[in-house]
């Protein structure tokens, strides 16, 4: 009697562990779930952290908390891009400090949220108040800022009526973004075999942009293409811009990158050969050498014996 009432009390006493268990583990769950269903707090330290490395010039701040992909004031950057462009701005005003006021969260989804707030800039002994936001998604490494932008820029680029396909950039350096687009020449109507290879006047190209006191750039023998914005590749505060012309025949083309100095465009690098296969396997053409700057790493394409080969090279600039 008295071995079965033993047994009896283990059993109870491992019911009411393994409910009390149950019941911890319950309102943990429901614990983290409420976190994750508002994430405010920790969104709130991350935008606290963006402000504050205006303020302290700290870049590997921005370097963890902008995403790799980011639309900054309307331009499609990668998160590098956006932190080269924070590292500008303050080298070029020494004197900048801004605050922020109360931050309002609004959710788009379940892992992204908008937070706009006040930004109060103090630069050259001047201030200016702008209406600010930041997008903020949930990534598989965390929060990261996928916008930044504030109202007054959306409205100005929302007034300039841009054509279709227009790219975003600081191409002259002013801090503000300006948009560039190709424009085409015009083709004989009758596309019968005569006119193949035919253009109304010379077959040439220009790249315009929606501030007029940037230069248009002039490419020869081109009937189209998508200039591209390269980023800051030298370090002079303006984007660069690379573009492979379309022409009538022939998968070889040369690939421009062309840079601002002194109120003119200039070839950055010499022309880089280019062939469909690489395009094709989406294999960039130019960009930044990691930890080594003044450089730009070029990858190009060469005829072998053993067919079309991409080869890697380092330039200085």
């Amino acid at each position: 009697m008295r071995k079965n009432l033993y047994f009896l009390t283990l059993a109870s006493t491992a019911i009411i562990l393994l409910l009390f268990a149950c019941n911890t583990n319950t309102n943990q769950n429901d614990k983290n779930a409420k976190n994750n269903q508002n994430p405010e707090k920790e969104l709130n330290i991350l935008v606290q952290q963006w402000n504050d490395a205006h303020n302290n010039n700290d870049y590997d701040v921005f370097q963890q908390i902008f995403a790799d992909s980011v639309n900054f004031y309307q331009m499609k950057l990668i998160g590098n891009t956006c932190v080269d462009k924070k590292e500008s701005l303050l080298q070029k005003y020494p004197d900048f400090k801004q605050s922020i006021g109360k931050i309002d969260f609004e959710e788009i989804d379940n892992s992204t949220y908008k937070a706009s707030f006040t930004k109060t800039v103090k630069v050259s002994g001047n201030i200016h108040e702008y209406p600010s936001y930041l997008v903020i998604t949930k990534t598989k490494s965390g929060w990261k800022i996928t916008e930044e932008s504030d109202l007054i820029t959306d409205e100005n680029i929302a007034k300039m009526n841009l054509p279709k396909g227009a790219v975003a950039g600081d191409f002259n350096s002013d801090g503000a973004p300006e948009f560039m687009w190709l424009n085409a020449p015009d083709f004989p109507k009758d596309k019968s075999e005569d006119s193949f290879g035919e253009c109304k006047g010379e077959c040439t190209c220009y790249i315009e942009f929606s501030d007029k006191s940037i230069p248009p750039i002039e490419i020869e023998m081109c009937i189209g293409g998508n200039p591209i914005n390269e980023g800051d590749l030298n370090n002079n505060g303006c984007d660069e811009i690379g573009i492979l012309p379309h022409w009538w025949t022939s998968c070889w083309s040369a690939y421009y990158v062309f840079t601002l100095k002194n109120g003119k465009w200039e070839n950055l690098v010499e022309p880089i050969s280019t062939h469909c296969d690489q395009w094709d396997k989406g294999i960039e053409v130019i960009s930044k050498t990691s930890k080594k700057p003044g450089y730009v790493t070029i990858n190009y394409s060469e005829l072998s014996d053993d067919g079309i080969v991409v080869k890697t090279k380092q330039v200085k600039l």
